[in-house]
């Protein structure tokens, strides 16, 4: 991999932006990677006929553009192809997570790529750059943990997900008191992948077709996903990246949620098919809430199908895979256990999950101008709130499976304890619901007042 890297050549456009801290990094990090690529640093550019200049003189595999350029600069991404399915790629660095309203980016574009270089994400992404400037490297996982082993699963139905994943946190790797952060946002992923794989009519039943694989990765730092599977609702990319802009209003949450929950996401369709390759990962640092909804590390592409080496169905004699069978996850039962009364914590479950619906029902009523009102909320304060709300709710409905889950984990055991534990959780989430919903109520009356008294 090296002597390929070694004779990559990187363009690398500064952002005259970056404070003095920014500014050194970056230079440490086109330092560290100057030892197996060929880097050409250029302080500044004027504008995009320099940068077309430069691209016209030397062959870049990669050019790293600050992402108000990359958002602005559409003739630098189209250089070499708008259509293109390989060869040279254009991204937009940022050293902290943006809001996609900053910038003005063209959403129904072929692709999009964004590199997040925060400081907690810094040497993750600089592995990114080592991929993105090799031909052969830009599909699956293998490339990005190449001593890793991956662990592979068939999907027949949407269950098969829930037990792979149950499957991955009994691996020696993972432990429970260090990825307790990463577990709830890894869950809602899967969620989401589920939600693309398979629609409403067959969401959870078991079919002899194969509708899916799914593998997984990880290392002492991190953790990945890869899910392959057919989808035919979009043509190209350009389909799916409005959807992961949070500006943007998605009729598909699975794919916001992707977005959101993930420290990077991988969306990769297979040129002139209706196969993709969805990848997600989590690194094992503090969540910042804060920048869920905020552009991370994302790149959206369609890749010429004979540059995707990572195979879909590994044989099983392949050392580099474990294939995950589903008698080897089946819950071992005893025949001496007592099953537990459960009809108060299922009515409980069930009341939660008509809350959350309602309540997300409400909020896309108020956006639209309040109940049987014409009451608009300024674009800068109610909008803003209101989104706020709905992350919350949308969240909710992401612990309230997690807590079904556990439900479902312990139904069979004859622990007391652990039961009221799940109970008492379930009555503290919705009592935290209840008091979202005042304080919702109250900005809401709040709000028409103001109109109310500005006369409008």
């Amino acid at each position: 991999m090296n002597e390929v890297a070694h004779k990559s050549k990187i363009l690398w456009i500064n952002d005259g932006d970056l404070s003095r801290e920014q500014q050194h990094a970056l230079r440490a990090m086109s330092q560290t990677l100057d030892k197996t690529h060929k880097i050409f640093f250029k302080p500044e550019v004027k504008n995009e006929d320099e940068i077309i200049k430069i691209l016209q003189s030397e062959k870049f595999s990669l050019t790293l553009l600050p992402v108000k350029l990359y958002c602005e600069y559409k003739r630098v991404e189209g250089f070499w192809g708008v259509n293109r399915t390989q060869g040279p790629l254009v991204a937009g660095y940022t050293f902290q997570p943006f809001n996609d309203s900053q910038f003005k980016f063209e959403m129904h574009y072929p692709r999009s790529l964004f590199l997040n270089f925060s400081p907690d994400y810094r040497q993750h992404t600089l592995k990114w750059i080592k991929l993105l400037s090799h031909e052969d490297l830009k599909s699956g996982l293998i490339p990005m943990y190449p001593k890793g082993t991956i662990f592979h699963k068939d999907i027949f139905s949407s269950s098969d997900i829930d037990l792979f994943y149950q499957s991955i946190r009994e691996k020696d790797f993972w432990d429970n008191d260090q990825w307790k952060d990463q577990d709830l946002d890894i869950r809602i992923c899967l969620e989401s992948v589920k939600e693309m794989i398979f629609n409403k009519m067959n969401f959870g039943q078991s079919t002899s077709e194969k509708r899916a694989a799914i593998q997984a990765v990880a290392d002492s730092e991190s953790i990945a996903f890869r899910a392959c599977f057919t989808q035919n609702s979009w043509k190209t990319p350009k389909d799916i990246i409005p959807h992961l802009w949070f500006s943007y209003e998605s009729k598909s949450p699975a794919l916001s949620s992707l977005q959101r929950y993930s420290d990077w996401a991988k969306i990769i369709q297979i040129a002139d098919s209706k196969n993709y390759e969805f990848c997600f990962g989590h690194y094992l640092i503090k969540k910042n809430r804060s920048t869920q909804s905020k552009i991370k590390t994302l790149w959206v592409d369609a890749l010429d199908g004979r540059r995707v080496t990572e195979t879909y169905s590994p044989e099983k004699t392949n050392k580099k895979y474990i294939v995950i069978e589903n008698e080897t996850l089946k819950p071992k039962e005893n025949p001496n256990q007592k099953k537990l009364p459960d009809p108060e914590i299922i009515k409980t479950l069930n009341l939660l999950k008509n809350e959350v619906a309602q309540q997300k029902k409400l909020i896309q009523e108020l956006k639209s101008g309040g109940i049987g009102t014409n009451f608009q909320f300024s674009p800068l304060t109610g909008i803003d709130l209101l989104d706020q709300f709905e992350e919350k709710l949308n969240e909710s409905r992401y612990q309230y499976l997690e807590l079904l889950n556990q439900f479902k984990s312990i139904q069979n055991t004859p622990s007391s304890l652990e039961f009221k534990r799940l109970e008492k959780e379930i009555k503290n989430h919705k009592k935290e619901m209840q008091n979202w919903f005042e304080k919702l109520s109250k900005i809401v009356l709040s709000f028409k007042s103001l109109k109310k008294a500005s006369g409008e």
